[in-house]
């Protein structure tokens, strides 16, 4: 279909893997008949209420999936930049995932542009994780740090166009099927794009969000007292790469876990559409992607950082300045491309082939079916309370190599420093 054909088709989702759960199709819709619904898995597809269905055809002109389509105005430009990024202050930087790409790009957009507004990931009433919208940089922690569970996007949709249609500057981060739903919506809207930049990240793909609400009610359980917040990987802990989740809970401690990242990277709780993803493709649908740069001690061992390093791949002429204007909060240098890549930069997250029974054992058994058998480690105040040696090796461990005595030891005594 070509943009602003007009069709009497309504949207008909017959195989999951074609629908991402935008709700671009329910905010658009002019006479309110497509409703998100949530299926055994928790994941929200469109249903349609034909007898109030004009055939308009906007549902369908505005959906992203399947197959990557392209705005002309906003087309990726074929000379891609790629640039590592740390901010300059540590604490900074532990607050993020990676290096605090987005932190830095969230400066420059407040700083640098005169009535902004930054949409992202919360966590919001109960911890669910919906996108807001923020006009202020002393709500950015809001936004900050990585939530691997699929979010709500429904709750901004009826924000995000009005924003543009103002002449606000707008920047959007999200998944990439995310951002390729903003981009439809505002080109079927003919609205001006000029001032709004659109930030993905590289995608492992999205959780299941009633898993993860089962996951917190067994924790709660778990440990006998309610979770304030929710941290999906906490660096404190093992240092950057380790997977470690921390909840706050009411009682004043935080414990530590492995267990949600476990069975979120066993990968068979994804979304359908993740596995026949689009848009896992270097050929990016947005102006910036993030991520971290795991590759960076090899390709520039000298720019390596214990704290975390992002990846920041800049697609459009636009991207490129936003990325380029990250040197006034942080250090940066441009990379090669082939330097970053990883798998989900190439091809779509692999369906493991125990997937359905793992959802089966998850239907007969629940959340606890599916965890591996483990017991949350409670810190107070930082200071862990237990006696596992395992855990505190681990966690002692990341804080010595994070002092500077020890990583400029580990530049001068060469191979050797491998020990640290």
């Amino acid at each position: 279909m070509e943009d602003g054909e007009i069709t009497n088709k309504m949207i008909d989702i017959e195989n999951k893997e074609n629908c991402c759960g935008c709700s671009g199709c329910e905010t658009i819709c002019p006479v309110s008949a497509i409703r998100m619904e949530a299926d055994s898995k928790g994941f929200k597809y469109p249903q349609v209420d034909s007898s109030i269905c004009i055939r308009c055809g906007l549902c369908t002109q505005v959906c992203p999936m399947p197959g990557k389509r392209e705005d002309p105005d906003t087309r990726p430009a074929s000379d891609v930049k790629v640039f590592a990024y740390k901010e300059k202050s540590v604490r900074e930087r532990m607050k993020s995932q990676s290096g605090g790409g987005f932190s830095g790009l969230a400066k420059f957009w407040m700083e640098r542009k005169r009535d902004a507004v930054i949409y992202g990931v919360c966590l919001a009433e109960n911890l669910k994780a919906e996108y807001m919208g923020i006009s202020t940089i002393r709500d950015l922690p809001r936004l900050s740090g990585s939530k691997y569970v699929q979010a709500d996007l429904a709750p901004v949709l009826s924000d995000v166009l009005p924003d543009l249609k103002k002449g606000r500057y707008v920047l959007f981060c999200g998944t990439p099927c995310y951002v390729a739903s903003i981009k439809r919506m505002a080109h079927v809207k003919r609205l001006k794009t000029d001032r709004l930049l659109l930030v993905d990240f590289v995608c492992h793909g999205v959780t299941s969000p009633v898993l993860y609400e089962e996951y917190l009610e067994y924790l709660e359980r778990k440990i006998g007292s309610k979770i304030l917040d929710f941290r999906f990987r906490d660096k404190r802990i093992g240092g950057w790469g380790a997977y470690w989740s921390t909840a706050h809970a009411e009682n004043g401690l935080t414990y530590c876990t492995k267990q949600y990242l476990d069975y979120y990277h066993h990968d068979s709780y994804a979304r359908d559409s993740c596995y026949s993803c689009p848009y896992a493709s270097k050929n990016r649908n947005s102006d910036l992607t993030l991520a971290d740069y795991w590759s960076i001690g090899d390709v520039r061992p000298d720019f390596y950082d214990l704290s975390g390093v992002s990846c920041v791949i800049a697609s459009t002429p636009k991207g490129k300045k936003a990325g380029e204007a990250l040197v006034r909060y942080g250090h940066i240098l441009e990379t090669g491309v082939e330097d970053a890549m990883q798998r989900p930069l190439t091809k779509p997250l692999a369906r493991p082939v125990s997937m359905d029974e793992d959802w089966e054992r998850y239907e007969n058994g629940g959340i606890e079916a599916i965890l591996k058998k483990e017991q949350p480690v409670p810190m107070w105040r930082g200071i862990p309370l237990t006696a596992e040696w395992g855990f505190l090796r681990e966690f002692y461990w990341a804080k010595i190599r994070r002092i500077e005595v020890f990583r400029n030891m580990k530049r001068r005594i060469g191979a050797w420093g491998r020990l640290f």
